[in-house]
């Protein structure tokens, strides 16, 4: 499976490459929003690992609308530290299909990750 993590914290993106490498899966990783945007519209992605605060000028529920806005359909799976009931609600209303909070245990990214494997 090709997995995207849009993340800029390398200890966030060594972890999911770690886990996601447990079942043979691919990740790329990228650290802002607007690399994300030109990158799915070239390449294919199974499904999008997003963290909601990201270097450059957009943030996590920015991307999230814009990609929605551009058509973009694969899972869109949100995992922040920043868990708020109101960003939580944010999320959901752009767009994304789950939201989970850091740190998320490795058994539950596993559960994710099997959850959306290509069949």
């Amino acid at each position: 499976m090709n997995i995207l993590y849009v993340e800029d914290n390398m200890a966030n993106i060594a972890f999911v490459e770690r886990v996601a490498s447990m079942g043979m899966h691919q990740v790329e990783h990228l650290g802002s929003a607007e690399e994300a945007i030109q990158y799915i519209m070239q390449f294919d992605v199974d499904i999008l690992l997003l963290d909601i605060q990201l270097s450059g000028e957009l943030d996590g529920v920015d991307f999230i609308e814009v990609v929605r806005g551009k058509g973009y359909s694969r899972p869109i799976i949100v995992i922040t530290a920043y868990d708020t009931p109101m960003l939580k609600e944010r999320c959901y209303a752009a767009g994304c299909d789950e939201y989970y909070s850091k740190p998320i245990p490795v058994t539950q990214l596993q559960q994710i990750f099997k959850r959306y494997e290509v069949q």
